[in-house]
């Protein structure tokens, strides 16, 4: 298994076309039964030929599509993804943005087993976190998970994102600033144990 604690991503791939080389690099990291996972609106912008592509390249492939054009990362979802699991998966491949990143990256922690993305827009900017946004008993929380052993941005499909899903990413970015701020702060005042950042 990958060691998510050293935070390393074996594999990153982003640019023109990266799409079409997840199933070279299932096939090369010696993945046989892959559980992929997606939304209507990213089966269609991608889902379906990444799909596609695995399954030519001898990949068994369990398929799990929300109903949801936009699914909320909560017990629900949680429990569509696990149901479709089984113990021959060897790989979690979320195809979406943040919602399906941080479900995938949830259910392997959980399952423990391995995922990795293919990110469909620039929206958010936890492609590489340890941390999945998931809303948890009606609350928004932020547990530990576990990092993505590799990530697949196609910037053909980024780019006929809609607009407002690159513009949530750079809010995302530039809210970072506020909150290390914040955070930093918060210990100097209060002596709340923060994060370590860069600020001094």
């Amino acid at each position: 298994m990958f060691d998510k604690y050293k935070h390393i991503i074996p594999h990153i791939d982003v640019g023109s076309g990266a799409s079409e080389r997840v199933a070279s690099w299932a096939v090369a990291s010696g993945y046989k039964t892959i559980l992929t996972v997606v939304d209507p609106n990213t089966h269609l912008v991608a889902g379906k030929s990444v799909i596609n592509s695995l399954k030519s390249s001898g990949i068994t492939v369990i398929e799990c599509c929300f109903t949801e054009k936009e699914p909320i990362p909560n017990e629900e979802s949680i429990g569509i993804v696990t149901a479709t699991y089984n113990t021959d998966v060897e790989l979690i491949l979320g195809i979406g943005s943040g919602t399906i990143n941080d479900i995938c990256t949830y259910v392997g922690e959980k399952v423990n087993r391995n995922s990795a993305i293919v990110g469909t827009a620039a929206s958010m900017d936890g492609y590489a976190s340890l941390g999945s946004a998931m809303f948890l008993s009606g609350v928004k929380v932020t547990p530990p998970s576990q990092c993505p052993v590799a990530i697949f941005c196609d910037t053909d499909i980024m780019c006929e994102a809609p607009m407002i899903l690159t513009a949530a990413g750079l809010g995302d970015m530039l809210g970072k600033l506020t909150a290390l701020a914040d955070w930093r702060l918060s210990h100097l005042l209060v002596g709340k144990k923060c994060p370590k950042t860069s600020l001094k």
